[in-house]
């Protein structure tokens, strides 16, 4: 890479330089991969492997970039540029041909280069270094005598290029600018100052080059003084000092004046004239356009009309995360929230005890103001009377049931028992019979009981209708000593929540069905004094106490979560211990299980599904075919169905509790239909391997949604209709006529200067330019004779008007 920047672009560009090349070059790629992204306000998907970055994206790269030896400061030095070489590159071969004779080539070998080349001498060169050290200097030194070169020539011969030439040749050497932009610039000194100044640093730093670009206005622009403080500082230079004056004089030499020309000796090597260019100069100059003329549409860019590309339509990236922060920017930002509810606080407290000492009749507790519970928003009266009355019946209801059911069930015959007494008449009872059971070892005893019912006679008088239940009252539970609690055991995160508390006390007394206007009153006054004294708190407080309080609620809200979560863990492995204890009592005692058969039945005749235990019976049958097997295989497991009880249960047993059993409308239950429901619920539910939960098709969307996430973007491509391409028509230039083109620019611009040149050959390159699409360019060469010579003419025209 190193090796292409220094061959394509020069010396310019650093290491630093090949890395920005390097990163516009990529930018580039994308740009020309993915122009979408760049007409979309969204985040699109794109795949980065398709893109790649080429030779043309450095090209462009190049374009955008300057290199920092090129935008630090305004260089004199350039090299001389390529289209006017065939013009001004003898003059430039004249001037460093007379520089190599006054500023003869003083660089020296370095040590490693010095090691390539052998010594003869015995001492092994250390003669020959002395020799160096000291009359090598004085030879060198004695080969320079005030150099001087002053570049002369008619105006507009391209003296300021071939300048800045030599100045590019002169590398290395410290270059002082006396032109006038320099001299004059600063206002805080004088001409004569600038000079001395320019001088000096010459001298510090030889060898040095003092360059004037513009002699000849420069003598008329600055004063006489500054004439003469240039004359004695050129005399103050040894003479084999290697300090070069460079001037450039776009004029006639005769116009300076006779002390300026003085400066620079007697010598002519020292006087370097730009001559006008040659027949063979000239057609150098114009070949390169001659050569542009002769290139077809397809060699210019842009001339042929290309097709449209058809973007592809990329999918919308999904938003990104955010930021997570990290543990310092946490731990900063939650010491910078307790800082802020802390300065809550502080300023809560002073406006608290203000509002406690002027109005302590809000201090009370609600229900001794009111007299009203905020949780159900009945009078306390009214809930005193429903509490009496609630245990006025319980204990009716349990006298009733005490007077009904007998102390034995066990040894209860069935008995009528006579029917009351109403009116004088007396009807037989209707009664229910209720079952009780004793659960025994090896077998059940039922007993039936007949409970009488009684019988509601149509000449009672109805029970009078139940008392209103008044209207609840929505009150807020708050006083000014909850808010003092509050404020110091559980904090405010902001004023607002103070004043919302404040206003829930006003509310208490607007609702009040006492009629207390005075407190009414009060408790407006105190909220507007609270409100005065939290409304002088600065803008900017109230602000932050907003953002910390949002802060604070995500925090206590993780915290409350947090708590949750490990009471539930404690609570699970609580249970789990509880578990594990009583499996050990269980497997570790002979008593039979505490749910026998009975018990079982009776817990299912309640609702609950029986436990799933182990029948002896078939755990002597696995014993014994886990012995039978050689292969070890495990024991198949007993059917849950319908639990053991059933498996193992009479069937005579089993019909007779169907027909004692009722359903709880008080039917039986019939046996048939019991079974035929049994076997349609079996043949109904799903096998347990088919049952999908919530929680699985989360999981199956999620991962489905992670997989479109990995893989590649689908890009929905357009695709048109591919018209066959028409071959270009064939390119047509007249060779002759181009010939003759040639040598009318050669011969009819010999009178033209380097600057005239220059200007006419930009016409041209502008008219070829306007005619690239043309597969014919005959009407372009007319068109370039004939612009040829109407420049001639102006030029003519003019110069005989000067």
């Amino acid at each position: 890479m190193r090796v292409y920047l220094d061959f394509f672009f020069g010396p310019l560009f650093g290491s630093w330089h090949s890395q920005a090349l390097c990163t516009e070059a990529a930018l580039n790629a994308v740009q020309r991969r993915y122009p979408q992204i760049y007409k979309s306000s969204e985040r699109l998907l794109v795949d980065p492997k398709t893109i790649e970055v080429q030779p043309r994206d450095f090209m462009v790269s190049v374009k955008k970039l300057i290199p920092s030896s090129a935008r630090s400061t305004s260089s004199h030095a350039s090299p001389l540029p390529q289209h006017l070489r065939p013009l001004l590159q003898p003059a430039l071969d004249t001037v460093v041909a007379t520089l190599e004779k006054s500023l003869p080539n003083s660089k020296k070998r370095n040590t490693l280069e010095e090691a390539e080349w052998e010594y003869d001498d015995a001492d092994g060169g250390w003669e020959r270094e002395m020799i160096s050290q000291g009359e090598a200097r004085a030879l060198e030194t004695m080969r320079v005598h005030r150099p001087r070169i002053l570049l002369h020539g008619p105006s507009g011969m391209g003296h300021s290029q071939v300048g800045a030439a030599v100045l590019h040749f002169l590398e290395g050497f410290h270059v002082q600018s006396m032109d006038l932009a320099t001299l004059v610039g600063d206002s805080t000194r004088t001409i004569e100052a600038g000079i001395v100044q320019l001088f000096v640093e010459a001298k510090r730093h030889k060898p040095a080059v003092i360059y004037i670009p513009s002699l000849l206005g420069w003598c008329h622009a600055v004063p006489e003084t500054a004439r003469l403080t240039m004359k004695a500082m050129l005399d103050s230079i040894a003479s084999t000092d290697p300090i070069l004056v460079l001037a450039i004089c776009d004029g006639d030499l005769a116009a300076l004046p006779s002390d300026v020309r003085d400066w620079f000796g007697f010598s002519r090597d020292s006087y370097v004239q730009i001559l006008s260019p040659t027949d063979q100069q000239r057609y150098a100059f114009f070949a390169e356009l001659l050569d542009t003329a002769r290139k077809p549409p397809n060699m210019f860019p842009d001339a042929v009309k290309r097709k449209k590309r058809v973007l592809e339509v990329l999918p919308v990236a999904p938003p990104l995360p955010p930021r997570e922060p990290s543990k310092a920017e946490i731990a900063a930002q939650t010491e910078a929230d307790m800082r802020t509810l802390e300065q809550v606080t502080y300023r809560l407290g002073p406006v608290l005890g203000e509002l406690k000492k002027k109005f302590k009749r809000f201090t009370k507790d609600v229900r001794d103001e009111y007299g009203i519970n905020p949780e159900t928003g009945m009078t306390l009266e009214y809930e005193e009377e429903q509490r009496l009355l609630n245990e006025a019946n319980q204990a009716a209801n349990e006298n009733a049931e005490l007077a009904v059911l007998p102390a034995d069930h066990s040894n209860v015959d069935p008995a009528v028992v006579d029917a009351p007494v109403v009116n004088g008449t007396t009807d037989e009872p209707s009664s229910v019979a209720v079952i009780i059971e004793t659960s025994e070892v090896n077998g059940t005893d039922a007993a039936v009981v007949q409970v009488p019912v009684p019988v509601v006679d149509a000449h009672v008088s109805p029970a009078p209708p139940p008392a209103l239940v008044p209207k609840p009252l929505q009150i807020f539970d708050m006083d000014l000593e909850k808010m003092h609690y509050k404020l110091y055991y559980v904090g405010y995160l902001t004023g607002e929540e103070f004043l919302q508390d404040v206003q829930q006390i006003v509310r208490n007394a607007e609702r009040a069905l006492d009629g207390d206007s005075d407190r009414l009153f009060k408790a407006q006054q105190m909220a507007n004094a609270a409100k005065m004294l939290i409304g002088g708190w600065e803008p900017q407080f109230k602000l932050e106490c907003q953002r910390t309080a949002v802060r604070e609620a995500q925090r206590r809200e993780e915290r409350k979560k947090q708590r949750a979560a490990e009471k539930a863990a404690k609570a699970k492995e609580k249970e789990a211990e509880q578990k594990r204890a009583e499996e050990g009592k269980r497997s570790g005692s002979d008593e039979p299980p505490s749910h026998s058969y009975g018990t079982r039945r009776a817990t299912r005749h309640h609702g609950a599904q029986p436990d799933v235990v182990e029948d002896p019976v078939e755990i002597e049958r696995r014993l014994k075919r886990q012995r039978s097997d050689a292969a070890r295989e495990s024991a198949e497991p007993v059917s849950t169905g319908g639990g053991p009880d059933v498996e193992m249960e009479d069937p005579d047993r089993a019909a007779k509790r169907a027909r004692t059993t009722p359903m709880p409308d008080g039917s039986p239950v019939d046996t048939s239909q019991s079974a035929a429901l049994a076997v349609s619920v079996g043949d109904v539910a799903p096998h347990a391997e088919e049952v999908k939960t919530p929680v699985d098709e989360a999981a199956k969307i999620a991962d489905t949604y992670a997989m479109s996430l990995d893989a590649p973007p689908r890009a929905i491509v357009p695709m048109p209709d591919q018209e066959p391409e028409k071959p270009p028509p064939p390119f047509h230039i007249d060779e002759s006529r181009l010939q003759t083109l040639a040598d009318h620019l050669v011969h009819s611009t010999s009178a033209l200067k380097v600057e005239q040149l220059e200007q006419l050959r930009a016409l041209c390159l502008n008219c070829v330019w306007s005619h690239r699409s043309d597969w014919d360019r005959d009407d372009m060469v007319g068109q370039l004779m004939e612009l040829v010579t109407d420049f001639v003419q102006q030029v003519q025209q003019v110069g005989a008007s000067l």
